[in-house]
């Protein structure tokens, strides 16, 4: 994807200014939730009855540490990318809900937070 003629890696696809604190903010949201995510995956790997706890907590995990990467380096396609973040923590958050472990309540509680810092970030590159 090519960048407006108006924009530049820190103004984003729509020209529109990154704000420093929201960026962070947002990292912030990821890189916790990368962990959560992480960890409830670690705890529930190898359990027949958690396997979908496990794969929705490693597709978040990804998708957290690609939007971190993104954002750190300005990319221009890290709204898009937060987009896709705030549906992975929106689909791993619902499926850590279903469970009543501790793990997996921290983990849905940071996927909502992210979710949320996310969908602000996309909403600002749009």
């Amino acid at each position: 994807m090519q960048m407006g003629a108006n924009a530049t890696p820190a103004t984003g696809l729509a020209g529109h200014s990154m704000s420093m604190p929201e960026m962070q903010s947002c990292i912030e949201a990821c890189l916790q939730c990368f962990k959560e995510c992480e960890n409830c995956g670690a705890l529930c790997i190898g359990m027949p009855e958690m396997a979908a706890c496990t794969k929705t907590c490693l597709d978040c995990a990804t998708t957290c540490q690609t939007c971190v990467s993104l954002m750190a380096r300005e990319s221009p396609i890290h709204g898009k990318a937060c987009a896709l973040c705030a549906e992975a923590c929106r689909a791993c958050a619902a499926e850590c809900e279903k469970h009543q472990a501790e793990h997996c309540q921290r983990c849905a509680a940071a996927c909502r937070r992210c979710a949320d810092e996310c969908e602000r970030m996309a909403q600002m590159m749009a």
